[in-house]
């Protein structure tokens, strides 16, 4: 039974004070005293939200996972973009096609590497460096003397010339100095004073171009004054020397032996096509060269046959007379006797077939005429005389020592020895005369009548000494037996000996006796342009009379060497000067020319230093040799490809230009290739590794995408590049082994050595490659895209590229410019010049031509656009020197009034033409000469080839090239890296995304759940809050009735009924 109490409470629930002010949170807006129920509400609640907040954790760890993949990936690439900044360099061509190129003598030329310079050793020796054109005037007293008034018109090689007006103001060589420089940077004018004691000063010219094409031209046009001159001179030619020498005195008489004593030559190179003999036949008799008729008749065993005139009218003792097959016949001064004949014997060429024979004996040969007929049998034959007077029997040999006629050849003898050893040597050549006798040995004499002896060639005969008989019953004077010459006969040559075996067999050629100058008259025409003072000398090949003996030539050389013939014989008209060299002709007069015979021609200059280009030799030696070229600067660019040469001064010993690549930065960014790889294979190991003994997993331990990300790298490194021998296509032949970590080990020593040893094929192994088969269709570059293919894309060229060109209709030899048409304007591949104009005048059509082209060239517009103009015959052609169809060359007319130049409106214009062609089959794109693949192709895209081929050079079935493609390690690699680093869609793009959009979506799950706990916490707070409330009514209550029931009547007193 509950008890109640009975005291009465008036008092209303008590209220809570206030707290102190503070900021308000969601909790204290929520909190709950707990005085109503006495319980500690706040912390029920708390106690109550915590436990449903633990379902946060598992969200929030996911969180924390992801961000740390983040973070990992973010970290990893870092490390990808280092490597790819690594591989595009090691891939690309700027390390390799780097290249350091030494000199061997730097003062005689330095090298300097360009683009596409190769690694080799070249040799080349300096034989002279380009030199500009420097001239001078003649001198002058001041360089205040007046120099006269007019223009002064200089020029530079094919360039335009300027003109300075001297007027009065100018008028000196100090002006014209000033007017010069003033109007013209190719020519530099300067005033020297040499120190003569007569007109000390001197204008000098010097070009500010340097080779052949920086000659100076000048056009002095000047009144009233000194006008400096530069020009050339030549002095009249000298009188002909002369050939021969006058009749010894005592010298034999040709004739009236009985023998032919002429010697015979037949010249040439036989080209027949079978073995043949000559036999030639005196038809009458007569002296060769004489007054009377003398012919020789000649026949071969092939039947052929000729005649040939040998006197004056017709033959020069000397002059070849044409035979047959490239043969001919010379003849010297002599007596040819009636049927007298001798014969020349040839041997043809014969083939390889013939392998029996050496080498020299298959050669076609002439061997030497022999003797004339009568001369073995009467001439030459000695006449011994005398009375023996030796004691003992003796055999003489006489002994022909040289070749020639009897008492006319220069050095021919007789020696003669004895069977005791005795011996003597007899002079029976020039100064000797025949029939005389010379003394021998023991009172014999010896004496040779006219005629030809032959080197070798002997006699013998034998001396009896005088004795008397053993038939002792004869009367004294009868037993008397007389000393007697035996045996006494011709001069035998040597048996079983040819006679071109033979040393000297072969008689000298001799000499014309008495004197012989020529008489023609020579004169000199024209203006010496050469840079250098020269001495001519011209010879006359052969004897004759100028304008009618045949094939009569002079030859003129000068001391440098250099030479040239001139032809004056039938066919020369007399008087005609003949050009020979620099400017200058020499003409002759009626009259004859000797053989041997020559004149001199001299020259001076004006000239300080000649324009000069510069000349070397490639690839010589200490020993010579070499490719020659030359150039008109001392800076050569394309001698040695990829490599500028300059030079510094001449020597003739080799120097060597090596190139070599550089091999110091090759193996510092392979070392960098290295490092890079190795750190982010490090980085990647980290992130996925698991820690056993802390039981701790890397962020990205198990991630799928780092694994093919290790793996394509891995392979990518190791894999062997298609297309590269087998000795040098891994990285492992350079010393970089894959370690069972993924790591590179570098092999330093082994690094160095293939680099040094082999650059380029180092280099393959990393870099993109292309090679073309035909250096025609040269390869260019490719793409990322472009598929690698060892067995080579085939290129089939279908159209080569063209220039637009103009041609002009025939202008004829002559063209006449005047000044209603000579301005004009061209539009060279689309650009338009400005006015062009030329000097009115009469051009020759290659004047005309260089006139164009100089003003082209000069033009500010298209200048610079590689426009040529030629000569085709009476045409002219002006080509583009751009390629493909938006090449094009058209000329107008400045005004409606006018015409444009000559033939350069109505000829035939030709637009140029793109290369055209397929690539694998596939059809490609030109432009220009340039051809790549389609984009849109799976394998081609971003291959490019040169085509220079020309339309001869095209073939007509099959392809005319085959490009072969390899992409190297690093090539490979930068290409992968691209497409996992792409901003745009690459992989590691995507990784990152995806991450984002989880913590994304984690953070949202979180949020939403925290929404959820605190709504929930809002509803615990409402609960108790009313349960709190109710408690407290209740209390109060409570009170209350606790009051009222305190003040009921006690028990006795007034109470409430039942109660007590």
């Amino acid at each position: 039974m509950t008890e109640i109490n009975n005291t009465t409470n008036t008092q209303t629930p008590k209220q809570e004070s206030a707290q102190p002010s503070r900021r308000v949170t969601n909790a204290d807006a929520n909190r709950i005293s707990g005085l109503g129920s006495g319980l500690d509400t706040q912390r029920t609640i708390d106690q109550l939200v915590a436990v449903e907040r633990q379902r946060l954790k598992p969200v929030q760890m996911r969180k924390l996972a992801s961000r740390a993949e983040l973070e990992s990936y973010n970290l990893l690439r870092k490390g990808l973009d280092a490597l790819k900044v690594t591989v595009d360099t090691l891939s690309g061509n700027a390390i390799w096609e780097g290249k350091i190129v030494e000199s061997s003598d730097q003062t005689v030329v330095t090298a300097t590497a360009t683009s596409g310079a190769r690694p080799g050793k070249h040799t080349l020796v300096v034989d002279q460096l380009a030199l500009n054109h420097q001239i001078a005037s003649q001198g002058f007293e001041s360089a205040d003397d007046a120099i006269g008034t007019g223009r002064f018109t200089v020029g530079v090689g094919d360039g335009a010339p300027v003109s300075a007006v001297i007027d009065d103001t100018n008028n000196t060589l100090n002006g014209l100095k000033d007017a010069i420089n003033n109007v013209s940077q190719d020519v530099k004018a300067t005033i020297i004073k040499t120190g003569a004691k007569v007109r000390p000063y001197q204008l000098v010219l010097t070009s500010q171009k340097t080779g052949s094409v920086g000659r100076i031209n000048l056009d002095i046009k000047l009144q009233g004054g000194t006008a400096p001159s530069f020009q050339n001179a030549f002095e009249d030619p000298s009188d002909w020397t002369g050939v021969g020498a006058p009749v010894p005195e005592g010298a034999t008489p040709l004739t009236g032996t009985g023998a032919s004593t002429a010697i015979t030559r037949v010249i040439g190179e036989y080209t027949g096509d079978e073995d043949t003999a000559f036999t030639f036949t005196a038809v009458q008799t007569g002296v060769v060269g004489g007054e009377n008729a003398l012919q020789l008749r000649w026949t071969d065993t092939r039947g052929n046959s000729g005649l040939v005139e040998l006197d004056k009218f017709n033959y020069s003792p000397g002059e070849p007379i044409p035979l047959i097959d490239n043969l001919s016949l010379l003849i010297s001064k002599g007596e040819v006797v009636v049927g007298d004949e001798f014969s020349v014997r040839v041997r043809a060429e014969k083939s390889g077939r013939f392998w029996q024979f050496s080498e020299e004996e298959r050669k076609a040969k002439v061997f030497p005429p022999s003797q004339w007929g009568r001369q073995g049998a009467e001439a030459g034959e000695p006449v011994i005389a005398g009375n023996y007077s030796g004691a003992d029997d003796k055999d003489f040999t006489l002994t022909v020592q040289g070749s020639g006629q009897i008492g006319s050849s220069r050095d021919l003898r007789l020696l003669w020895e004895t069977s005791e050893g005795e011996s003597g040597v007899l002079p029976v050549g020039r100064g000797y005369q025949t029939g005389s006798q010379l003394a021998l040995i023991n009172g014999l004499t010896i004496a040779l009548k006219p005629g030809v002896l032959v080197n070798g060639a002997t006699m013998s005969f034998s001396a009896t000494a005088a004795q008397r008989s053993s038939k002792w019953w004869k009367p004294e004077q009868e037993r008397e037996i007389p000393a007697e010459i035996k045996g006494v006969g011709p001069f035998v040559p040597p048996e079983g000996v040819e006679e071109e075996e033979v040393p000297g067999a072969q008689p000298e050629f001799p000499e014309e006796l008495g004197p012989r100058i020529s008489s023609t008259k020579v004169a000199v025409h024209g203006t010496f342009e050469g840079d250098e003072a020269k001495v001519y000398t011209f010879t006359a090949l052969k004897d004759g009379t100028v304008g009618t003996t045949g094939d009569l030539r002079l030859k003129w050389e000068d001391e440098k060497g250099n030479t040239g013939e001139l032809s004056i014989g039938d066919g020369y008209e007399i008087d005609r000067p003949l050009p020979f060299d620099q400017g200058l002709a020499v003409s002759f007069g009626q009259g004859r020319v000797f053989e041997g015979d020559s004149f001199n021609v001299r020259t001076r200059t004006s000239t300080i230093q000649p324009p000069q280009d510069a000349k070397i030799r490639l690839g010589a030696t200490e020993l010579g040799g070499g490719l020659e070229i030359s150039s008109n600067t001392n800076e050569l660019d394309d001698v040695i490809e990829g490599v500028k040469l300059t030079l510094a001064s001449k020597s003739p010993k080799p120097v060597t230009i090596t190139v070599r690549g550089d091999v110091d930065q090759a193996i510092e960014t392979t070392r960098k290739f290295v490092d890079d790889y190795n750190a982010l294979s490090s980085v990647a190991a980290e992130l996925s590794k698991y820690d056993k003994e802390k039981n701790e997993a890397g962020p990205l331990l198990g991630d799928r995408d780092l694994t093919t990300i290790r793996n394509q790298l891995s392979q990518l490194l190791i894999d062997p590049v298609p297309g590269l021998p087998r000795e040098s296509n891994m990285v492992i032949t350079l010393g970089l082994k894959i370690t069972d970590g993924g790591l590179i080990k570098a092999d330093e020593s082994t690094l160095r050595s293939k680099i040094e040893d082999n650059f380029g094929a180092v280099a393959d192994i990393f870099r993109n490659k292309g090679e073309s088969s035909n250096s025609g269709v040269s390869f260019v570059g490719m793409g990322e895209k472009t598929e690698p293919n060892a067995e080579g894309y085939p290129v089939d060229i279908t159209q080569i590229a063209t220039q637009a060109s103009y041609t002009s209709p025939p202008l004829g030899s002559q063209v006449t410019i005047t000044e209603e048409n000579n301005a004009f304007a061209v539009t060279v591949d689309g650009k338009q010049s400005g006015q062009l104009r030329l000097n009115a005048g009469v051009y020759s059509i290659g004047e005309y031509a260089r006139a164009l082209q100089n003003a082209i060239t000069n033009d500010a517009a298209v200048g610079d656009a590689g426009v040529r103009v030629s000569v085709e015959g009476d045409r002219l052609r002006v080509s583009s020197g751009r390629f493909g169809q938006r090449s094009g060359i058209t000329f107008t007319a400045l005004d409606e009034r006018f015409e444009a130049g000559v033939g350069l409106l109505n000829g035939d214009a030709v637009p140029g033409l793109d290369v055209a062609g397929t690539i694998d089959g596939e059809q490609a794109e030109g432009i220009g000469r340039l051809l790549r693949g389609a984009d849109d192709s799976e394998t081609l895209a971003g291959l490019r080839v040169m085509v220079s081929l020309n339309d001869k050079q095209l073939l007509p079935d099959g392809p005319e090239a085959t490009v072969k493609i390899t992409k190297g390690v690093a090539s490979r690699m930068n290409t992968y890296l691209g497409e996992l680093l792409d901003p745009l869609a690459g992989r590691m793009k995507t990784i990152s995304e995806n991450l984002n959009r989880r913590i994304k979506d984690i953070d949202g799950q979180l949020n939403r759940m925290e929404e959820r706990i605190e709504s929930k916490r809002s509803r615990l707070v409402e609960r108790f809050s009313k349960l709190e409330s109710q408690m407290s009514s209740l209390k109060n209550q409570q009170s209350y009735l606790s009051g009222q029931i305190a003040n009921l009547p006690q028990a006795g007193g007034a109470g409430l009924p039942g109660l007590g």
